[in-house]
């Protein structure tokens, strides 16, 4: 007799892939993949200056993690430290501008 692992997944929708890929990765799924779309968004927006493409791809970064909070996917400390991050980048664009 075998055990599964995992529980059988019911997928049939992409939120339904991502929650089973958080379960089956023990909830890195969620972080890396906000890790990965902040690095992305990040060097796409280089051309701009780095204290404008840093705002930027925090904003787009927070947005995914408010999507993941509301799907379940991501943790509060996860929404709160990428909103943390946004408004810090944002004070200190606003510090040092001219």
């Amino acid at each position: 007799m075998t055990t599964d692992l995992y529980p059988t997944p019911a997928v049939t929708d992409l939120i339904g892939i991502m929650q089973y890929a958080q379960t089956v990765t023990n909830g890195i799924f969620s972080p890396v993949v906000l890790v990965l779309i902040f690095i992305v968004s990040f060097l796409s927006l280089k051309r701009f200056e780095t204290k404008t493409a840093l705002p930027a791809s925090l904003f787009i970064t927070s947005l995914c993690a408010l999507f993941f909070y509301l799907m379940g996917l991501a943790q509060d400390a996860i929404l709160y430290a990428s909103i943390l991050g946004l408004g810090l980048a944002l004070l200190v664009n606003y510090l040092t501008r001219e």
